[in-house]
């Protein structure tokens, strides 16, 4: 029987130089504008190339991520693309720093599905953590 080999799908141009000559990954980089501050790829391209694939898991970052409400973005592009790879997975795993638990300061809102997990570096113990976990399937606390 033959193993299913890794594809790896990502809007991030910093992800290139690292796994574009992996030869047991299929890479696959969408197109679109590019966002300076982040160097992601967003818009109608992207979201085209997307919509034609589907994933076992997605790993998403956020600005902000708020128990019972979801992703906090930057920018309506952002949220979109977001939105439409969190609908594509089997599995969501949301990928966000302590200091961006609870935050809602930025302009457009991503919500998340039914079943989800964070991983964190706060404190299993922080009130932001405890309010998370109790929307998340899974909370994992990574330590640096």
């Amino acid at each position: 029987m033959r193993s299913r080999r890794l594809s790896i799908v990502t809007n991030n141009l910093a992800l290139p130089p690292f796994l574009a000559n992996e030869p047991e990954i299929e890479f696959i980089v969408l197109g679109g504008a590019v966002r300076s501050y982040s160097t992601g790829k967003v818009g109608p391209l992207a979201i085209e190339i997307l919509r034609r694939l589907t994933a076992d898991r997605v790993f998403v970052s956020a600005d902000g991520v708020v128990a019972g409400r979801g992703l906090w973005e930057a920018s309506l592009d952002q949220v979109t693309l977001k939105s439409l790879m969190m609908e594509q997975a089997r599995e969501v795993v949301v990928i966000a720093e302590g200091t961006k638990l609870g935050r809602s300061e930025q302009s457009a809102r991503a919500p998340l599905p039914s079943r989800w997990g964070l991983v964190t570096d706060a404190p299993a113990t922080d009130r932001q953590v405890l309010a998370l976990a109790a929307a998340a399937t899974q909370v994992t606390t990574a330590k640096i």
